[in-house]
């Protein structure tokens, strides 16, 4: 618990919040907010989730929220929210390792805030070596980030009368891990590749928020069905250093990585920023 001097009122941390009251005051900054459909009616959306930080960087999910407060919600922005519900957050599809969620009231609170004077990094990686032995929780999303180096012809699945894109990827280090990104962001990264195809930069990825599922026996890094962001190449000091390192390593080893046409299965070297890189001879 901690005290805003702005206000003078109490802030409660996220790591600190439960089920055992309702009285509780947080102030945290919004990482991550989408739209979730109805799977029966994709184009109409039954609540909004969140995933939320505070100083901690202790993430919680927030859940139902109403519409009304979708004004005030954005991705990025500061804000103290009070008088809200609390519910477990448990099952074998969790978001985050918090043990609880937020639930909206119609009483609930949302006040504007000044923005933390530390930055927060909301990205949680895990390395290449704990994606493939599991030693994780793998209920909890993660963060993955790699270099596409091969490509095949995107596929698309039709299921009655919706289709569904999906893009397999091959991820390879000391050893080879299936992945895979589904609808909007198969289709992204298919477009990228397409438009960059004869240049001779590496292409470098960073899905946020990936879970792992398994796939034919083997574990498979694939996008979360709402939620999950890609970005390819941004401007961003993950993708920046991943890809110093990329360029240092296909200098050392005198080759140079060009991306093939079309887009579904892929091939990439991922780690953590920092970690797992491999040289290849």
């Amino acid at each position: 618990m901690t005290r805003n001097s702005d206000s003078e009122i109490v802030i409660d941390k996220l790591v600190d919040i439960d089920v055992s009251k309702e009285s509780w005051n947080i102030r945290v900054q919004v990482v991550i907010i989408w739209k979730q459909t109805y799977k029966n009616n994709p184009n109409m959306f039954s609540c909004l989730n969140m995933i939320l930080m505070d100083q901690e960087n202790t993430c919680n999910n927030k859940k139902n929220l109403i519409i009304a407060f979708q004004a005030l919600l954005d991705e990025g922005v500061v804000r103290q929210i009070t008088n809200f519900g609390m519910a477990r957050n448990e099952g074998d599809y969790m978001l985050v390792v918090h043990k609880h969620k937020i639930n909206h009231y119609k009483t609930t609170i949302i006040h504007v805030s000044t923005p933390f004077i530390d930055r927060i990094d909301p990205f949680n990686f895990v390395s290449f070596h704990d994606l493939t032995t599991k030693i994780f929780d793998t209920r909890v999303a993660f963060d993955f980030i790699g270099q596409v180096v091969s490509t095949e012809p995107m596929r698309v699945i039709k299921d009655n009368a919706r289709e569904t894109r999906l893009m397999s990827m091959v991820a390879q280090d000391l050893r080879k891990m299936q992945a895979a990104l589904w609808d909007g962001l198969a289709l992204k990264l298919n477009n990228y590749i397409s438009e960059h195809q004869n240049e001779n930069a590496p292409v470098i990825i960073l899905l946020h928020m990936a879970k792992l599922k398994t796939w034919v026996g083997q574990p498979q890094v694939d996008n979360c069905l709402f939620g999950s962001r890609l970005h390819i190449n941004d401007d961003m000091h993950h993708i920046s250093e991943y890809k110093e390192e990329i360029v240092q390593i296909l200098c050392r080893n005198h080759c140079i990585l060009k991306i093939g046409e079309g887009t579904v299965n892929m091939w990439l070297q991922v780690g953590c920023p920092n970690n797992d890189f491999v040289e290849t001879k």
